[in-house]
Parts: structure tokens; sequence; C-alpha cells
């Protein structure tokens, strides 16, 4: 098998919140030995003495950034990169078929996104995002101006939320609402480089440790949530239903009801395993994950594997 090697440095609704109220509470995430069980995952040791770091090797069929069809579960795109540079090729898969077609190949900055009316959308290394067909065909530049990271779909796929990189949020609101044609229709203060689109109206927004549902009409945060540990930052997050959502850390994958708090671990997760870039399916029970495995090669070189896996609510774990 061919092997790329690079060194890096080590380094809702309103209804149901007049029910609960908007609650602000720090509900931290409980140690491994607690009420979660002992976790499986064997954490990557540190390296001895002075060193710049770990050398990744990566696997040559690297699968990444998973979308899954919001009107079929068994169709998605995903990524797969060579290791060098930025370029990556957009895969349209059909796991009933097991068909796999390259439908785009270019230098793409963020997860592309499948939307309910067969739109693709993604950010361009230029910082603007970018429209097409399923096939690869009409590609478009959606945006201008600005650099407009993250899109992400709303339900029925007519707007998209961005995060507006590289603005100072005291003069500028850093997400961005767009309709398919590049036309700005709305705004909101909170970063949205990590969230996920409830219907049309509620959106969560992840940044650092914190989770907060905005109601996209009052443009209010209506429920929020802390694990109180900004070493163990958010990574990723979608809704299940109105009241559930699932996000990511370093720690696992984590089920949340926002309004009353309640925290389940569905699968642990270390410094050698991690999920992201999560995708619900239609039913809302299981998500489909870019999973990262990396495995101590010798000395300091680790092997880094990403797969694609399908995780349902009781923490089973399926490959594609």
């Amino acid at each position: 098998m061919k092997l790329t090697t690079i060194t890096i440095l080590s380094s809702l609704t309103l209804v149901l919140s007049t029910l609960y109220s908007c609650r602000k509470e720090t509900i931290p995430i409980q140690d491994d030995t607690t009420s979660y069980g002992t976790c499986d995952c064997e954490e990557i040791p540190a390296i001895d003495g002075y060193s710049i770091g770990y050398t990744y090797v990566f696997d040559a069929q690297y699968s990444f950034w998973p979308s899954v069809n919001p009107n079929n579960d068994n169709q998605l795109i995903f990524c797969e990169w060579s290791g060098n540079g930025i370029q990556k090729t957009i895969y349209r898969y059909d796991a009933t078929s097991q068909e796999k077609e390259a439908i785009y190949t270019g230098d793409l900055l963020s997860a592309p996104q499948w939307g309910r009316q067969n739109d693709i959308v993604f950010t361009s290394v230029d910082g603007h995002v970018w429209k097409m067909n399923l096939d690869g065909s009409g590609l478009a530049q959606v945006t201008q101006g600005g650099q407009f990271h993250h899109p992400r779909f709303n339900d029925t796929g007519d707007q998209i939320m961005t995060y507006h990189a590289f603005v100072d949020p005291k003069d500028h609101h850093q997400g961005k609402i767009f309709d398919l044609n590049g036309s700005l229709l709305d705004s909101i203060s909170q970063p949205t480089q990590k969230g996920h689109w409830l219907g049309n109206a509620t959106f969560i927004s992840a940044y650092a440790d914190v989770l907060q549902a905005i109601d996209m009409n009052s443009k209010d945060v209506i429920a929020e949530y802390t694990n109180g540990n900004t070493d163990k930052p958010i990574m990723d997050v979608v809704w299940l239903n109105d009241a559930e959502l699932v996000f990511t850390n370093n720690d696992g994958i984590f089920k949340l009801n926002i309004w009353t708090q309640s925290l389940d671990r569905i699968r642990c997760a270390c410094s050698s395993r991690s999920y992201r870039f999560g995708t619900v399916s239609q039913s809302g029970d299981r998500i489909l994950y870019q999973k990262t495995t990396l495995t101590p090669a010798g000395g300091t070189m680790l092997n880094e594997k990403s797969e694609l896996v399908w995780v349902d609510l009781d923490g089973t774990e399926m490959a594609l």
C-alpha cells in the first residue's frame, strides 16, 4: 500500500424554552472511570525529551468529510486525499449498489454538503462558497467578497449558513446566511464554524466548550450548554430532534438534551481515536462520522487512518 509521510508539529423551539427556561448550567463531562465506565481507547504516549513532535504516516486511502443525502441514507458524498497539499476529490457513493464516482477534484477548504434539493456546496481555496450538481456539473460561485467558510444547508436546502472568517466579531456578524444565488439574507453574531440547522428556524452553534441554540427569527439564544473545560472543545454537533443533539470532543461522542441538560456518552475517544464531521440519518437514530485512528509505528512515527463509520445511539459502530 502506498503511504505518504508528513511531519506535523505537536501542538427548539420557543415553546419548550418556556417550559424549561434558558438553561445555562455547566454540566462537567465525567471521568472515564465514573458512570460512563472505562474507556477502551489507548492514549498516544508523550515523547520523552525534546522533540518537534510525531511524524504522521497517512493511509493511502484517506476518506473523510462525509455528507449523507438528506433524502436517502444509502447515498452520500465524501472526500479522499492523497496526502499532498490541499487538493481533494469529492466522491458520490451509493451503499446499495456500492458504486463510487469521482465528481470533483480541487482545493477544498471545508467539507462539502449535500442539500435536500440535490445541490452540493463547499468552500474553495479562494474563500468563497461554490455550488454544483450531483454529477459535478454546473459549478458556480455563490458568495462574493470576504471569506465564507463551512457552509451548512437548512432543512429545505434553499439557504446556507456560513462562517464569515477573518473579521472582528465586534464589528461584523460571524454567521451569514445566503440563498444559492448568492443573495445575503440574514446574519447572526454567534460563530458558526461548527453547527447544524434544526428545520429552518433554529441553529445550533458550537464554539470552544459551548453550545448555543439560536432562534433564527428573534436571533435570541434560547438554550445553552457548556462542559466547563476549554481544553476539550466541542468539535462537531448535529441535531437528532427538537430536544436532543449529539456532539463530539476529545473524550468521545455525547448525546445531550439541550433543555433538560441530561448527558450520556455514546462512545469514548482519546488521543488515538476521534470522531468528526457527523451527518445524521433521516430517522435520527445514527450518525455517519469520519473516524481517525492513530497507531504507533516505532520511534516517533504514527500511522494515521481515516475511515467512514456509522455510529448508532447505543454506541454500536459499523464501517461504511
